[in-house]
C-alpha cells in the first residue's frame, strides 16, 4: 500500500507550470508529489472541471489547486474569476476538500518580481518588469524556475499576497493530507 501523498496542480502556461513545481517542492519537500497539469491559456479555466476529473480519479490525487492568472489588479475582477471558477467546480460536484482556486495576481511573473519590487501586483505588466530586471527580451520557463529556485519565500510572500495564498493552499492541502489514511 503506496503512502504517497499526491496534489494535483492545474496551471495555464509554461511558465506557471515551472514556478508551481519549483515553490511546491521547497514548500512541501518530500511529504507529497505534485502533478502539475498545462492546459494553456483561456482553455484552463473553461475546462478546469476535466481535467481535476481526471487527476482526482485518475491520477489518484487527494486535492487540485486550479491557478490561474487574475490579469488585472483590481481586486474585484479577481474576485469575479475566482469565483466563476469556483462555481464551474461546484456546478460539477467537486468540493471544497477536493478542489481549491488561487490565482496569481495579475499573473505569476508577479510573484517572481517579489525578488526585485516591494509591491509586485501592483504592475501593470509582470513579464516584461521581470524580463528587464533579469536581462532578457522574454522570461522563458527555465528562467522562472532558476529564480523560483533562488527567491526568498518569506519575503516574497509578504511582498506577494497571492503568492502567500497559493503557499497556503499547498500546506493546508498537504497538512490535511497527511492526516488522512492512506489509500
Amino acid at each position: 500500500m503506496s503512502t504517497e501523498r499526491k496534489i494535483g496542480l492545474i496551471v495555464a502556461g509554461d511558465i506557471d507550470k515551472a514556478v508551481v513545481e519549483v515553490l511546491g517542492h521547497r514548500v512541501l519537500g518530500d511529504s507529497a508529489r505534485l502533478h502539475a497539469v498545462r492546459l494553456g491559456g483561456n482553455f484552463a479555466a473553461q475546462h478546469a472541471w476535466v481535467m481535476t476529473q481526471i487527476l482526482l480519479d485518475e491520477k489518484g490525487c487527494e486535492h487540485v489547486i486550479v491557478l490561474i492568472d487574475a490579469d488585472s489588479t483590481l481586486s474585484r475582477e479577481v474576485d469575479r474569476k475566482r469565483a466563476a471558477l469556483e462555481a464551474q467546480l461546484a456546478q460539477h460536484d467537486f468540493t471544497e476538500d477536493e478542489t481549491s482556486v488561487c490565482t496569481a495576481d495579475p499573473e505569476v511573473e508577479a510573484w517572481l518580481l517579489a525578488h526585485f519590487h516591494e509591491r509586485p501586483e501592483d504592475s501593470r505588466d509582470p513579464a516584461g518588469e521581470l524580463a528587464r530586471q533579469l536581462g532578457v527580451g522574454r522570461v522563458t520557463a527555465a528562467d522562472a524556475a532558476r529564480l523560483a529556485e533562488e527567491i526568498d519565500l518569506t519575503r516574497a510572500r509578504l511582498r506577494s499576497p497571492s503568492l502567500d495564498t497559493f503557499l497556503r493552499a499547498l500546506e493546508r492541502v498537504s497538512r490535511q493530507s497527511q492526516h488522512a489514511p492512506a489509500a
